[in-house]
């Protein structure tokens, strides 16, 4: 026989280590540590430049394609930055939840990318047309729609926006896997 009772004790507030107090804070060292990993590679911002990430993931980026903050257009090397984000427990454990409007959505994948020189954030020209193929497994979603965040920041407040449009399909017939990719710019 077993029983339980209810303590009379009142249990108190358990404080972190860091110092900082801040439950967000902690929240970003949790995504940090268990959340997929960042992949980063230099590019010459003047060229063609191919990007393939060790999940699959390709991006392709014409010559002139960043600017500075204030569209200054950059020259020289060009640091990316690619997360690949494509199963439930990667999302959960990197913060990035794939939620719109409170709604959740069925999720194909996820990529994060960043493009920074001198520690300086970049965006895209007006005219740039990056474009990336993201593994899409066998039987891909003919349906699926494609959704965007500005900054991983707005991740967490399920700040995904829709844009309407569909995300293409393709088949990798070259490589000989026929693998398909979510294609989309």
């Amino acid at each position: 026989i077993l029983s339980c009772k209810k303590s009379d004790e009142t249990p108190q507030p358990q404080s972190n280590n860091n110092g900082n107090g801040g439950s967000a804070s902690n929240m970003s060292n949790f995504y940090a540590v268990n959340g997929v990993q960042s992949q980063t590679f230099t590019v010459n911002a003047g060229q063609y430049q191919f990007v393939s990430g060790s999940k699959g993931t390709q991006l392709v980026i014409p010559p002139n394609s960043f600017v500075t903050q204030n569209n200054v257009p950059v020259t020289g090397n060009v640091q990316i930055e690619l997360k690949e984000v494509f199963t439930k427990k990667d999302m959960i454990l990197s913060g990035m939840i794939p939620v719109s409007s409170g709604n959740l959505l069925v999720s194909g994948g996820e990529i994060f990318i960043k493009a920074t020189q001198n520690g300086q954030t970049l965006k895209l020209s007006a005219s740039a047309a990056v474009s990336a193929a993201v593994p899409a497994g066998l039987n891909p979603s003919q349906q699926m729609m494609e959704f965007y965040a500005d900054q991983i920041t707005a991740l967490d407040s399920g700040g995904w926006v829709g844009n309407n449009d569909s995300i293409a399909v393709q088949q990798d017939t070259i490589s000989g896997t026929n693998a398909y990719y979510y294609y989309f710019q």
